[in-house]
This record gives structure tokens, C-alpha cells and sequence, in this order.
């Protein structure tokens, strides 16, 4: 059986990789966020439905929270 201090560093511990994990998470969100804008822009721009398609699924998935 562990100790209050053993209980302590587990707690801390799962926090601080709680954090890191979401602080991925939200780095991944905006680099998936600039992607989809650059990608956006440049299908208007040739007029490509096709990437404008493209581009609207990834804005759904991004919505929805689901991994690409």
C-alpha cells in the first residue's frame, strides 16, 4: 500500500500529463485550422471544387473533434 506522498506524485503526475496532452491537442486544432485556410484560399482562388470539398470535410471534422 502506498502513502499520502506516493498519492501526491501520482495525482501531480496524471495532472501534468493531462496538460500536456491538451496543450497538443490545441496545437494540433490550429495547425489543422491554418492548413484548412491556406487550403481554402487556394481552391477558390484555381476554383477547384473538388479542394473546396475537401476542404469542408476537414472543417466538419475539426467541428467534431475527431483525429484526421
Amino acid at each position: 500500500m502506498g502513502d499520502y506522498d506516493e498519492f501526491e506524485e501520482n495525482t501531480k503526475n496524471e495532472r501534468l500529463k493531462k496538460e500536456r496532452m491538451y496543450e497538443a491537442q490545441e496545437k494540433q486544432k490550429k495547425h489543422m485550422e491554418e492548413s484548412i485556410q491556406k487550403a481554402q484560399k487556394k481552391a477558390k482562388e484555381s476554383g477547384d471544387d473538388k479542394k473546396l470539398g475537401m476542404v469542408a470535410s476537414r472543417k466538419k471534422v475539426l467541428g467534431t473533434g475527431r483525429q484526421v
